[in-house]
C-alpha cells in the first residue's frame, strides 16, 4: 500500500536523519535543539506511520533496524535536495557572501591551498575557512552529517556516497639546505639513499601520505631503506629541520617552494622516476548541487591549475 505523503511530517524525518547520523536520542534532540522528550514523541510517531520499530534501545545507543537503514539514504537525499531547492534562488556570490567552509586536508591543504584561497577571496574577508585535521576514514560520517564541505587528499574513501575528483597533481621533489655538503645540482640514486632523510608517518595501515611513496618499492626492491634521522608530523615541521644541517626530505615541490627562500633551501629532482602524485577533493553525493561548494571546487581546481 503506497504511503500517503500528507501523512508525514517533515520534522519527523530531520529527527529520523539525525538520529541515524548521531545514535543516541538525546545528542539527536541536542543537534536539532529540541527536548528529549518532544525528541522521543516524534519518534513514536513516526515509527506509527512507517509501521515500524525503526531504533532498538541498547547499551551503546539506538541500533536502527532494516527497515531504518533502507530508508535512510533516500529519507537523506529527499532532505538535500529540498535544501538545495530552497537555496537556489540565493546563488552563492563569493563577493558578498559570509560562507564558512570546513576542510579536512594535511598541512599541504594549509599551506599551499589555503595560501591561494585567501587572495583568491582578499576582497571579502566574510568568507572564512576552518581547515580541519588530517583526512580520515571516518570523515566520510562528517561529510554526511554536513559537519565537513570537502576533503583534500592524496587518497579518495572508498564509499558509494562520496564524490570525488582530481584537483591536480603534484610532483615530488628533494630538498635540502642550500649549503649542503655533498648534493648539489642533482643528486645520484646511491647519494640519496646514502644520506639522513626526514620523513613522515604512515598515517593509517592503508593510507600512506605522499612523501612515503619514495622509498624502495617504488624504486627497485633490491635497494636499501632509507636512513632516518628524524619523523615529523607534518611537511611543514620539515624546512626548519633541514635549514642549516646536511639532512634530506622529500616534498610536494609546490608547497617547498613557499619554504625556499625563508630557509634557505635548495631544491633538486628525484634520481629515479616517480610519476605526479593526484591530489583529490570529496564531498558527500548529497552536495552535489550545493552552490557554495560548487563554487569552492572548481576555484581550487582554477588556483592549483599552475
Amino acid at each position: 500500500m503506497k504511503l500517503n505523503l500528507r501523512s508525514i511530517d517533515l520534522n519527523l524525518l530531520i529527527l529520523f536523519d539525525a538520529l541515524m547520523i548521531e545514535g543516541k536520542l538525546s545528542l539527536a534532540a541536542e543537534r536539532l535543539n529540541m527536548t528529549q522528550p518532544a525528541a522521543s514523541n516524534a519518534l513514536q510517531r513516526l515509527r506509527l506511520t512507517v509501521n515500524d520499530a525503526l531504533f532498538v534501545r541498547t547499551r551503546n545507543g539506538m541500533i536502527p533496524t532494516l527497515r531504518a537503514k533502507e530508508l535512510h539514504k533516500p529519507i537523506q537525499q529527499a532532505l538535500r535536495l529540498i535544501e538545495d531547492g530552497f537555496s537556489a534562488d540565493n546563488p552563492f556570490d563569493p563577493n558578498s557572501s559570509e560562507q564558512v567552509f570546513t576542510i579536512a586536508a594535511t598541512d599541504y591543504g594549509e599551506t599551499v591551498l589555503l595560501n591561494r584561497l585567501m587572495t583568491a577571496t582578499q576582497n571579502n574577508r566574510a568568507i572564512s575557512y576552518i581547515m580541519s585535521r588530517n583526512p580520515e576514514n571516518n570523515h566520510a560520517n562528517l561529510l554526511a552529517q554536513g559537519e565537513l564541505d570537502l576533503i583534500i587528499d592524496y587518497q579518495v574513501i572508498q564509499d558509494n556516497n562520496l564524490c570525488h575528483e582530481c584537483v591536480t597533481l603534484e610532483e615530488v621533489v628533494i630538498v635540502v639546505d642550500k649549503n649542503h655538503p655533498r648534493i648539489k645540482a642533482q643528486c645520484s640514486i646511491a647519494q640519496y639513499f646514502a644520506e639522513y632523510h626526514v620523513v613522515l608517518p604512515q598515517r593509517q595501515p592503508e593510507i600512506r601520505p605522499l612523501e612515503t611513496l619514495v622509498n624502495d618499492s617504488i624504486i627497485n626492491d633490491t635497494l636499501k631503506q632509507r636512513n632516518i634521522a628524524a619523523q615529523v608530523t607534518h611537511f611543514s615541521a620539515m624546512p626548519p629541520l633541514i635549514c642549516g644541517t646536511d639532512l634530506v626530505a622529500a616534498m610536494p615541490k609546490r608547497q617547498a617552494e613557499m619554504f625556499k627562500e625563508a630557509f634557505n633551501l635548495h631544491l633538486t629532482p628525484l634520481p629515479f622516476s616517480l610519476p605526479p602524485v593526484s591530489l583529490y577533493q570529496t564531498w558527500h553525493t548529497t552536495r552535489g548541487n550545493d552552490p557554495a561548494l560548487t563554487w569552492l571546487r572548481k576555484i581550487l581546481i582554477s588556483l592549483l591549475s599552475t
